[in-house]
C-alpha cells in the first residue's frame, strides 16, 4: 500500500494563484479517453460527472440531483440540476448526458480509444425523458451503478464540441469544455497547464483564482523548484528526500493511505499462471519488506488486502510473509520444481 504524498510551502500568505509541479503532462483532456493520473488530475477540475465520491467513499450528488431505480432494478432515472453551465455558456441538460453516452455506446465506438465504452458494455440504453432527466436502462442487474456513474472516464461533455472537433477533443484548450469549477485557459504541451476559476460554476467556488501545473520530468528538479519557491506544491519526489523535506522549516509534507498499491496483476491465460498453486508459490516468494525499505522507505507498508483500507470492501487478511520454502513446496506441486520462464510487463515507473 502507498501513501499519498504532497509536499507544500508553508507560512506564506493566502494567496489566489497556485503553482503545482508535476513529473509528466497530460496526454488528453478528453475525459472519455484519458488513462493516466496526471490527464485525470486536470479532468476533474473541468469535468463533472452525474454522482460522485466523498472522500469518505460515500457517494453524492453532482450533476444529478436525485435518482431512482426501477422495480426490476434494470432503469436508474436521474433528475439533472438546472442552471448548470459549460465553460462555453451553454446549459447542460439531459439532451447533453445522452449526447455523452451515445459518443461510446455507439456500434462503431472506438474502444481502444474511447476507454468509457468498455465500462459500459451492460448499457442497453440512454433516453431523454425532459430537458432535466434522463434513465439509464442495461441489460442485467449492476449493482456498482452508481459507483461506475462517479467514474471520471464517464464524465459528462458538451456534444457540440465533440461533434466539432472529433478524435481532437480534448487535445487543446477550445476543446477541452467541461462544467467543473477550474476552466483551461492556456495549455504549453510538456511545459505548462493554465487553469482558472469557473465563476459560473454550480457547486462551490475553487477558492483559488487560477492553478498553474507545470511540468519538470527529472524529480530532482522538481524538489529543487520546490525548495527554491519556483513551485508551491508537488505530489511526486524521491524516497531518499522524504525526511529531509519532512524537517524542512518552510515545507509541510502531507501523507495519507492512498487507494494505489504496487502489485502483481496475473494474467491467468497463461497455462503456466493459471495454476493457483503457482500464483501461491510467487506471492510466498516476495519479501515485501525489502521492496518498501528499497524503494519506498517511509512511503508505504505491506498490503493486508487485494484492497487497501480506504476502499470499501477492505478486510484485513494480515501480510502474507516470505516464506521460501513454502513457495518450493507449491512449485512442486505445481509440476515445476526447477521453476519455469515467464514474462513480467512493467511500466516506466
Amino acid at each position: 500500500l502507498l501513501f499519498f504524498l504532497f509536499a507544500l510551502v508553508v507560512g506564506a500568505q493566502a494567496k489566489d494563484v497556485l503553482v503545482y509541479g508535476t513529473s509528466t503532462d497530460a496526454s488528453s483532456l478528453d475525459p472519455h479517453v484519458q488513462n493516466d493520473s496526471h490527464s485525470e488530475q486536470i479532468v476533474a477540475m473541468l469535468y463533472n460527472t452525474l454522482v460522485m465520491f466523498e472522500p469518505d467513499g460515500s457517494i453524492v450528488p453532482d450533476l444529478a440531483e436525485s435518482w431512482t431505480v426501477s422495480d426490476d432494478n434494470l432503469t436508474w432515472t436521474f433528475k439533472l440540476r438546472k442552471g448548470v453551465k459549460f465553460h462555453n455558456g451553454k446549459e447542460m441538460t439531459a439532451h447533453d448526458v445522452k449526447g455523452t453516452y451515445d459518443r461510446f455506446l455507439a456500434d462503431d465506438a472506438d474502444a481502444t480509444r474511447l476507454l468509457a465504452k468498455n465500462l459500459t458494455k451492460m448499457f442497453e440504453s440512454v433516453d431523454v425523458i425532459d430537458d432535466y432527466t434522463v434513465s439509464i436502462t442495461t441489460d442485467n442487474p449492476y449493482g456498482p451503478m452508481l459507483a461506475l456513474l462517479s467514474n471520471r472516464t464517464l464524465a459528462i461533455m458538451d456534444p457540440d464540441v465533440i461533434a466539432k472537433y472529433g478524435a481532437s477533443t480534448g487535445d487543446f484548450v477550445e476543446s477541452s469544455i467541461g462544467t467543473g469549477p477550474f476552466k483551461i485557459v492556456d495549455w504549453k504541451k510538456d511545459e505548462e497547464i493554465i487553469v482558472e476559476r469557473f465563476d459560473d460554476y454550480f457547486g462551490e467556488k475553487a477558492k483559488l483564482q487560477k492553478v498553474i501545473i507545470r511540468t519538470i520530468p527529472e524529480a530532482a528538479s522538481r524538489v529543487i523548484a520546490l525548495e527554491t519557491g519556483e513551485i508551491e506544491m508537488t505530489n511526486q519526489f524521491p524516497a531518499e528526500d522524504l525526511e529531509r523535506l519532512k524537517n524542512h522549516p518552510k515545507l509541510n509534507v502531507i501523507m495519507v493511505p492512498s487507494v494505489g498499491s504496487r502489485l502483481f496483476r496475473f494474467g491467468c491465460n497463461n497455462p503456466i499462471i493459471s495454476n493457483t498453486l503457482v500464483r501461491r508459490a510467487i506471492v510466498h516468494a516476495i519479501d515485501r519488506q525489502a521492496i518498501i525499505d528499497g524503494l519506498f522507505p517511509g512511503m508505504a507498508y505491506a498490503s493486508t488486502s487485494p484492497l487497501t483500507p480506504v476502499v470499501w470492501g477492505y478486510t484485513n487478511l494480515g501480510v502474507i510473509e516470505q516464506d521460501l520454502d513454502l513457495s518450493k513446496k507449491y512449485l512442486s506441486e505445481a509440476g515445476y520444481p526447477n521453476g519455469f520462464e515467464t514474462k513480467i510487463v512493467t511500466t516506466p515507473r
